[in-house]
């Protein structure tokens, strides 16, 4: 039975005056992704007609596939995962391999978009509208875009960052709506290990960047004692918080920027009342020039592989693109060329319950290289960790060996030794 929802129908009526066959529509990803705009998609899918939707849409977060809503849709992503792989699979779906810092400028200088579509919070005194927890894209967008189009949206709200004036806004709809969430849960005891490692060489006073999910969550979990901490991130998530409620975190200036959070309700409360928080778009947060003035920035990330070559794969699993490269290369480079500078890869030694290495002799042959040899610095495992610069490719694959499960350190050495060796 087709329920009415006088909000639903109020967007797709929006929708049904602007959305025109052959246009590029920008959406926003992560937190920031309108569940109404997504409702009045559903509830009239004949407004995707020729529709191409463009956007960062975060594996397991943004899971809308906008291509299968009609026959010609189409999507343009620069992550991949499960949700899209059956319109992927019809030629529905273009994938980008793009880092962010490129994306970004994409958005900003690229083909134009028809209309960017933004979820904003209602305007402050003078007019402003805030873009709220999700800050990362949308600022682009809008600047390559013919027509903005917002859901004014009162549960977003007010942070410190970019903004936009309803004057701008060639449309809007204002009605309250859910904004995205992601529950907190237990830190593996693997993970743990792993930022409790880490946490040993973070010195007080040093600046911050972690990967998506669990790991951000076991490392901030590991700092509470910490001082003078600040974050300089793409993402923060609830623990956070924690730090605060520790005084972790610097007293000076801004000690935290993020381009977006994504967590509770709790959080986007938290963001909204905390003045040492700002928002900042990815040609801020991902931009080398900015990275590199950071003395002692540690950016922590994860890989689903790394290889006795020291190169590591971030995105695909099984030969399967699941996932994208993100901002890991941005921060990556950054950290390296910032004073004090580290680029950390944290990975659990296997999976699969143990039965498979995430250690490696080599990448597959048809494995995309997410993050190259020359740029990692640690490679850390829950059986210690390998510092990789300055040292020769015989200690280096020595050194990965020393950190991988013990059941497959004495193949990873077999391997090395009788084959890869000699390629060398």
């Amino acid at each position: 039975m087709n329920t009415h929802h006088p909000d639903i129908e109020s967007m797709s009526s929006l929708l049904a005056q602007h959305l025109k066959p052959g246009m590029r529509v920008h959406l926003p990803g992560c937190s920031g992704q309108s569940t109404l705009f997504d409702k009045a998609l559903q509830q009239a899918p004949d407004l995707a007609s020729g529709i191409t939707f463009c956007g960062v849409f975060i594996p397991g977060i943004n899971t809308t596939d906008y291509a299968a809503l009609h026959a010609q849709a189409r999507m343009e992503v620069i992550f991949m995962q499960p949700a899209f792989r059956d319109s992927y699979a019809q030629e529905k779906v273009n994938y980008l391999p793009l880092p962010y810092s490129n994306t970004y400028h994409y958005y900003e200088t690229g083909p134009s978009f028809d209309i960017a579509f933004i979820q904003v919070s209602p305007p402050n005194k003078l007019g402003y509208c805030s873009f709220g927890i999700a800050a990362d894209f949308s600022p682009a967008a809008i600047r390559n875009a013919r027509k903005i189009i917002a859901h004014i949206n009162p549960t977003m709200p007010q942070t410190h960052g970019p903004a936009i004036h309803v004057d701008e806004l060639s449309a809007s709809l204002t009605a309250a709506s859910d904004l995205l969430t992601v529950a907190s849960s237990d830190t593996p005891d693997t993970l743990a290990s792993i930022a409790l490692q880490i946490a040993e060489h973070i010195d007080n006073g040093a600046t911050l960047q972690l990967g998506l999910g669990k790991l951000q969550q076991a490392m901030l979990e590991c700092l509470t004692q910490h001082r003078r901490l600040k974050i300089h991130a793409g993402m923060i998530s609830d623990p956070v918080m924690t730090l605060v409620e520790h005084d972790a975190l610097s007293q000076v200036g801004s000690a935290i920027t993020t381009g977006v959070a994504l967590g509770t309700q709790a959080l986007y409360d938290f963001c909204a009342a905390e003045p040492n928080l700002r928002f900042a778009p990815v040609g801020f947060t991902h931009q080398a020039k900015i990275l590199q003035q950071i003395d002692g920035l540690n950016c922590i990330n994860s890989a689903i592989e790394v290889d006795l070559l020291g190169q590591a794969n971030g995105e695909t699993l099984d030969g399967r693109q699941v996932s994208g490269t993100g901002g890991l290369v941005d921060f990556g480079r950054g950290a390296r060329l910032a004073k004090g500078g580290r680029f950390i890869l944290a990975t659990p030694a296997t999976a699969s319950n143990g039965k498979v290495s995430r250690i490696v002799p080599q990448l597959c042959q048809h494995t995309p290289v997410s993050v190259a040899r020359q740029d990692i610095d640690w490679v850390v495992t829950e059986y210690g960790i390998a510092d990789l610069r300055y040292l020769g490719v015989n200690q280096r694959a020595k050194a990965l060996i020393n950190i991988a499960a013990p059941q497959f350190r004495e193949s990873l050495s077999r391997r090395w030794r009788d084959e890869m060796q000699q390629r060398l």
